[in-house]
């Protein structure tokens, strides 16, 4: 097996997790970091942890998490576990260097979507040549001992809100900013929080006349477009400020007060309207009553109509 193999069906299996596009850049390139300390002749890899934290810039809670999420799901197989002087008295002298963790790269026994071999894992025999364990250590109990852990929680579940429905609560205006934060690239850099904060005037509010509030889908709209057809906003290749930028997008949609102007859907509605009420005043004489059986007989139109169309 090959690094570029390993981290292919890596990839596969991580996209099929759902992760947003930051998520899933950040593990990616933890796993590329691992891979590359790698021998491939025994699929070992033993980089440190002030190693992946110093190359991919993340805290060393984040590294620590991500790679027991690929510990457990089968992709890191542990061999080694990491120790101190401090904690490891009987390995280690004071003032030695720490000891790394060690892994074995492995593919769990999954199918791959697009491909119709399963890929087995390490074999028992296999993992036992290798030291590998089963499963994580548990260090609240002695060896040999039952697991004192408690049984995992399910995280709580994601929540949603209709792209075309406007919030009125606090609340839901959290739920709304929320998707926007995961299905915007620029917005994701946001917390859900601060987007309220700066859509606050546009989202308006519980009393607000329900014409003044905006959608989800009416504010991403406004980050692409200028108000009343006035064309689209020219490419931005990087944005270094990402709350400036907001601000500076929602600010064409709002009037010389700061007061927002009516969003893209009620201009919708209002065409829409407006061309129902051309058709209802094109319409014959009679033809409304005609149809809801209603009122006086149909008019001459109408009984022409019926019967040209056989009816």
């Amino acid at each position: 097996m090959t690094d570029r193999k390993w981290l292919a069906r890596l990839r596969a299996h991580l996209e099929a997790q759902l992760l947003d596009g930051r998520t899933l850049g950040r593990v990616l390139h933890l796993a590329e970091l691992i891979a590359g300390t790698c021998d491939w002749e025994t699929m070992r890899s033993r980089p440190t942890m002030s190693y992946l934290t110093a190359q991919t810039k993340l805290c060393l809670r984040t590294v620590q998490r991500w790679t027991r999420h690929l510990e457990h799901t089968g992709w890191l197989t542990l061999l080694v576990h990491g120790a101190t002087p401090r904690y490891a008295p009987d390995r280690l002298l004071p003032g030695t260097p720490n000891e790394a963790r060690e892994w074995l790269l492995t593919i769990p026994e999954t199918v791959i979507p697009g491909d119709n071999t399963v890929t087995p894992s390490l074999t028992p025999t296999a993992q036992a040549s290798t030291g590998a364990r089963e499963g994580p250590e548990d260090r609240r109990c002695a060896p040999g001992s039952s697991s004192l852990a408690p049984p995992p929680r399910p995280g709580p579940a994601r929540r949603c809100w209709p792209a075309g429905q406007v919030p009125r609560r606090r609340g839901e205006q959290l739920t709304a900013c929320e998707m926007l934060h995961r299905g915007h690239m620029v917005l994701a850099r946001l917390s859900a929080r601060h987007l309220r904060s700066i859509l606050r005037p546009w989202l308006g509010g519980l009393w607000a006349p329900a014409s003044a509030g905006w959608a989800p889908a009416d504010i991403l709209h406004a980050l692409d477009y200028l108000p009343r057809d006035g064309g689209q906003h020219e490419f931005a290749g990087r944005v270094r400020d990402p709350a400036g930028w907001l601000r500076h997008r929602m600010s064409f949609w709002a009037a010389g007060g700061g007061q927002p102007l009516p969003p893209r859907s009620a201009e919708l509605d209002a065409r829409r309207h407006a061309e129902l009420a051309g058709l209802a005043a094109r319409r014959p004489a009679g033809y409304t009553a005609a149809v809801r059986g209603r009122g006086t007989a149909p008019g001459p139109e109408i009984a022409a109509l019926r019967a040209a169309r056989n009816w």
